[in-house]
């Protein structure tokens, strides 16, 4: 027995509903080919790829999983630190590449906040470079910074959001060529207009980098100044 929705597809239920589908299926790839459907994530896996805050926002997490496949991570970046109104961004800008495949990342804004990241990823050594997008803030001074700590293991899905009222201003990392995969460690800061009330890093979250079947001497530690042995931006 058709019902009345049926009787109008005057086509047998099954196909009306084989139908419906089509047209749904139709519509969500109108939405991928025209953009209008956005991803989840930032990246696709041995991807290119070159991500910016919105304007006014400043980074505040990173979510990652790893293949074992590609041995290449996808990413998703959150932008929710808002600065207050009356600070001003004197200039924005892109690093070089900061460093070669499967070597240590040593990175801070310095005197800044960071607001995009861009990577490529070669097969050859199954691994990314990394630059990075910082904006300078002229009238203000970082506050309360610390690290991290490492916030996954080798081939470990992660997801860090900084404490409240924080950002992003530094990024440490190193790559294993086992599992081909890399370790991260996120430096973050609030920002204060009266630097009176400036407060060193704590050193919380220090970590000593030691890089895999190398000589005892490249091992590298980041101090509770800052990144002292290199420090780019």
């Amino acid at each position: 027995m058709l019902t009345l929705e049926h009787a109008q597809c005057r086509i047998p239920p099954y196909q009306c509903v084989c139908k419906m589908n089509n047209i749904v299926f139709i519509f969500l790839l109108s939405f991928i080919h025209f953009g209008a459907f956005k991803p989840y994530w930032d990246n696709t896996y041995d991807g290119h790829f070159r991500f910016e805050c919105p304007s006014g926002r400043y980074l505040t997490g990173v979510e990652s999983i790893f293949s074992a496949y590609y041995h290449d991570r996808i990413f998703k970046f959150r932008c929710d630190f808002e600065l207050d109104p009356s600070t001003q961004v004197s200039s924005c800008y892109w690093t070089d590449y900061v460093t070669g495949m499967d070597q240590p990342i040593v990175f801070q804004c310095g005197s800044g906040i960071m607001h995009g990241i861009e990577s490529y990823h070669e097969d050859f050594y199954e691994d990314r470079k990394f630059k990075f997008q910082c904006c300078n803030l002229p009238y203000t001074c970082e506050n309360n910074c610390h690290y991290s700590g490492w916030v996954n293991n080798f081939t470990e899905y992660y997801n860090y959001n900084t404490p409240r009222t924080h950002f992003i201003r530094g990024i440490v990392s190193f790559h294993d060529n086992v599992p081909e995969d890399r370790k991260f460690d996120f430096e973050v800061c609030s920002v204060t207009s009266n630097c009176n009330e400036h407060h060193p890093p704590t050193g919380q979250g220090l970590v000593t980098i030691t890089i895999p079947s190398a000589p005892a001497t490249t091992s590298q530690q980041r101090h509770s100044t800052g990144l002292s042995h290199l420090v780019i931006g």
